[in-house]
């Protein structure tokens, strides 16, 4: 009876020392190991935010944007989203601008993020990273995480916002965009975003 008292004794000591370790901590009811939330899911088709919002859940990350623009690299914290938005006008008709900004970010239709999975119209439905509403030649909105390089860093999965506008014969674009990097590089952000934008609406 001694021998298995020591050796239950021992198992729970063993564990409680590795969770420690390993800084498990539990935030915004997910489970974060050395500031990695092990709980939070992506779509395995669309790689989009499955069970957690991508700003109060932040998906394998240890960093938190500090006060003064930094990054507080501590255990167990997160980063901080930061929103912002840039608008300019180009002279090119909405349609065509529609055309070549979904074709350059890679936003979707509806249909298109569908695909041929009917069960993905669920979450499709209720997912704030996903955007798609259009009124040929009036308006178009969108919205999807996409791929950008930033300062010679490829960034996987920033989400952006983009709304068109017809202008009379020109269009109104505004890019509104959620960023996890230092307070003081994000409208540089955006002006990346712009300077990429501009590239295919020459």
């Amino acid at each position: 009876m001694m021998k298995r008292y020591h050796y239950q004794t021992t198992i729970f000591i063993f564990f409680a020392v590795l969770t420690s370790a390993c800084g498990v901590a539990t935030k915004n009811g997910h489970t974060y190991i050395d500031g990695h939330c092990v709980t939070c899911l992506n779509n395995p088709i669309t790689g989009e935010p499955y069970n957690y919002d991508k700003a109060q859940h932040p998906r394998n990350s240890q960093y938190s944007a500090a006060g003064s623009g930094g990054y507080d690299e501590t255990q167990n914290a997160e980063p901080v989203y930061y929103k912002d938005s840039i608008r300019f006008t180009v002279r090119l008709p909405i349609d065509t601008a529609y055309v070549r900004i979904k074709r350059e970010f890679g936003f979707v239709t509806r249909t298109e993020a569908l695909g041929r999975v009917s069960h993905k119209q669920e979450w499709l439905d209720y997912d704030d990273s996903f955007r798609y509403e259009a009124l040929p030649g009036v308006s178009y909105h969108l919205r999807k995480a996409i791929d950008h390089r930033f300062r010679g860093v490829y960034r996987e999965k920033d989400t952006v916002d983009a709304l068109l506008e017809k202008n009379g014969s020109g269009t109104d674009i505004t890019l509104t965009y959620w960023v996890d990097i230092p307070k003081s590089q994000v409208p540089a952000y955006g002006r990346s975003l712009k300077k990429r934008a501009l590239r295919v609406l020459r």
